[in-house]
């Protein structure tokens, strides 16, 4: 079993290391209007990507928040940062995602086999998720073919918060 989840609290029943995740409240800006440039960024307190769907900027980080509810108040400075580096988007319309991350106490990821046989875990990358995707997926993948994982596995193990 492989658990690749966000803030995965109601899951611990299944790997207790899981109780050590802390969710994050993320939201992020999209915009439709593509003044905003065609190249990602990456600015302080703010990311902004190009997509095909128009311009992304995020994101908020809420700890201990776990509601997926857009928030005027917390999205204001990200608003801010967002139209301080995009001046044309100033009063633009944008839309609003907001989701859950989970975090671990050290900020880094738990990835590799739980203290429940059998049990994988792939958790705890914050918002770094899209950024740690392909080392994820090859140390999952390794672990479940039975082959070595790699040397960036050891830092990462979830046995540095077994109960």
């Amino acid at each position: 079993l492989v658990i690749a989840t966000g803030a995965a609290l109601g899951l611990a029943e299944l790997a207790p290391e899981l109780r050590r995740l802390t969710p994050i409240k993320g939201q992020i800006l999209r915009y439709a209007d593509r003044r905003g440039g065609r190249i990602s960024l990456r600015g302080e307190g703010l990311y902004a990507v190009p997509g095909a769907a128009g311009l992304a900027i995020g994101a908020t980080m809420e700890p201990g928040r776990e509601d997926t509810q857009p928030d005027p108040e917390s999205l204001a400075p990200l608003i801010a940062a967002g139209e301080r580096l995009f001046p044309a988007l100033a009063g633009a319309t944008f839309g609003v995602s907001a989701g859950v991350r989970a975090a671990t106490p050290d900020g880094l990821p738990m990835i590799g086999a739980a203290s429940a046989p059998g049990v994988i875990l792939a958790v705890g990358a914050r918002r770094n998720g899209w950024l740690l995707a392909p080392l994820v997926a090859a140390i999952v993948a390794a672990q479940v073919a039975g082959r070595d994982p790699g040397p960036y596995a050891a830092r990462l193990d979830p046995a540095r918060f077994a109960p």
